[in-house]
């Protein structure tokens, strides 16, 4: 969706580092963060959206610096959305609601209030803040002022570019457009080629941003020079996790949770996570974390990294039929810890066994018109239960012909029909409507369930794809390009997080 009007401009202060309380081991880089985060209108703006930006705020070191640009830029105004779900709804009223506005806690439960990112908010998420923040923090590392890695991080939605997936955009602010990759690409020219670059991006269709590797973001040219590691939450072609306006935390599932929380050895309640060290190096790096989300992460994304993209366009003349039909002893042998992990636990989850498992599965695509999850069982259980709806909404106005009005009856006839709807007689009237829309919850969560099955299997094959097209490459006698890849290999290896300490979580649905 696309969205105009330009919103204000960004007046940045200066970078301000917030005061130095943690030691931080010499392993991990000095980071500088430039946090974007929001929706491009409100009703777009959920709330676990803001909530990433709180959890990135949580993991950073406290002596790092950061820049965070988020919606509008302002916390004067109540403009991120939450949903309160039916707590503190009766029953009657819940019922009236699922008659009235199809859900059981009814329209007033989505509210708004204001931003609070667990940071100084720097200014709004427009792309002239982000050339601004890119340009200012460039010439600060240019002076000498700033050192260590930039890490840019992008949470909140994306749309694509409908002529070519491989320049999509992550939807501004209140601006028509968006970034796109190429708009990206440019902008961080202003930041010197020297400076070791960290890009994760959460949105939908983010995967095209692995063409930030390539000059000007174009995916048929060659290689920048710059050293750049990027890491996504699903490829260019589908959608990703996370935008919930539910408030409580513990149910957010999705790329960042995961990645962060190995990363940072926090999840977002602030409890510790381990297992991500892979190599028994006393460090998680962000290759080991991404491929802990890998596992771990049950939600549809389908998350890449740049040395994917190096290796699809670099490594070719292999047909996929014969890649799934490598040995996968020779796979699992030449895969590095956290791969082979990645693998394992994967194969675990699908319930993969057998020689030619990758093969087979590989089939199942194959077979496939498209790799398309939507259910026609959801549509159909969807007319039922408007279906039934209408009827009871129906019999509800002839019996309480206030509940259409704005008089000052109104109120009186929801009180009246709240406590009919509790009676034997009127729950004979809504017990349709009530078994259409839980076989409706029924469908959505079957349908849910599959896309997730179907993301973990995509994940399988993409990560079996990868290591057999390092093995190639490898193999091979294109040296420079060897030296290439050894070097993304190296710049997505490194640790980029400490281990955070803990923090209050006493009520995991605060807003």
């Amino acid at each position: 969706m696309k969205f105009n009007k330009l919103a204000a401009a960004l007046l940045f202060g200066s970078v301000c580092s917030i005061a130095n309380a943690q030691q931080t081991p010499s392993v991990y880089p000095a980071v500088t963060a430039l946090l974007v985060g929001g929706g491009p209108q409100p009703n777009y703006n959920q709330v676990a959206i803001e909530s990433n930006l709180r959890y990135l705020n949580h993991l950073l070191p406290l002596n790092d610096v950061r820049q965070v640009l988020f919606a509008n830029g302002s916390t004067a105004k109540p403009i991120v959305l939450y949903d309160t779900g039916v707590k503190g709804i009766g029953k009657g009223e819940q019922y009236l609601n699922l008659i009235w506005s199809g859900s059981l806690s009814g329209k007033n439960a989505r509210r708004f209030r204001k931003p609070s990112v667990g940071s100084v908010l720097n200014g709004p998420s427009t792309h002239k803040s982000i050339a601004n923040a890119l340009g200012m923090l460039g010439e600060q590392y240019r002076t000498g002022k700033q050192t260590g890695t930039l890490l840019l991080y992008f949470t909140g939605h994306g749309s694509p570019d409908n002529s070519r997936q491989n320049n999509n955009y992550y939807d501004l602010w209140k601006q028509h457009g968006g970034l796109s990759v190429q708009q990206l690409s440019a902008d961080i020219q202003a930041v010197p080629r020297r400076v070791p670059l960290v890009v994760v991006m959460v949105q939908c269709f983010s995967g095209a941003f692995g063409n930030l590797i390539f000059k000007h973001g174009d995916a048929g040219a060659e290689l920048a020079s710059r050293n750049l590691a990027g890491f996504f939450a699903t490829v260019n072609t589908m959608e990703a996790a996370g935008c919930t306006p539910e408030i409580n935390q513990a149910d957010y599932h999705d790329f960042t949770s995961y990645f962060f929380a190995a990363l940072g050895g926090r999840d977002r309640l602030g409890r510790k996570v381990t297992g991500a060290d892979y190599d028994n190096n006393g460090v998680v790096s962000m290759h080991e974390a991404y491929c802990y989300a890998l596992i771990h992460d049950p939600s549809i994304d389908v998350p890449c990294c740049t040395s994917d993209f190096f290796l699809r366009r670099y490594v070719t003349g292999l047909r996929d039929s014969d890649i799934f039909q490598t040995d996968e002893k020779k796979v699992y042998a030449y895969a590095d810890p956290a791969q082979k992990a990645a693998l394992k636990g994967l194969a675990a989850r699908l319930g993969l066994h057998g020689e030619r498992s990758a093969y087979s599965l590989y089939q199942q695509f194959i077979q496939q018109k498209k790799v398309d999850t939507d259910s026609p069982l959801v549509d159909e259980k969807y007319s039922l239960f408007e279906a039934a709806r209408k009827v009871a909404k129906q019999h509800l106005l002839q019996k309480y012909p206030s509940l259409n009005s704005n008089t000052t009856a109104y109120d009186a006839a929801v009180q009246q029909a709240t406590a009919w709807l509790q009676t034997s007689t009127g729950k004979k009237l809504l017990s349709p409507c009530l078994q259409k829309y839980k076989d409706l919850q029924s469908a959505i969560s079957q349908e849910e369930k599959q896309r997730e099955l179907v993301s973990a299997k995509l994940r399988y094959l993409r990560l079996f794809k990868t290591i057999v097209l390092t093995m190639h490459l490898m193999q091979g006698d294109a040296q420079s390009m060897q030296e290439r890849f050894k070097a993304l290999q190296k710049a997505e290896d490194v640790p980029l997080l400490p281990q955070a300490p803990a923090w209050n979580t006493d009520n995991l649905t605060k807003l």
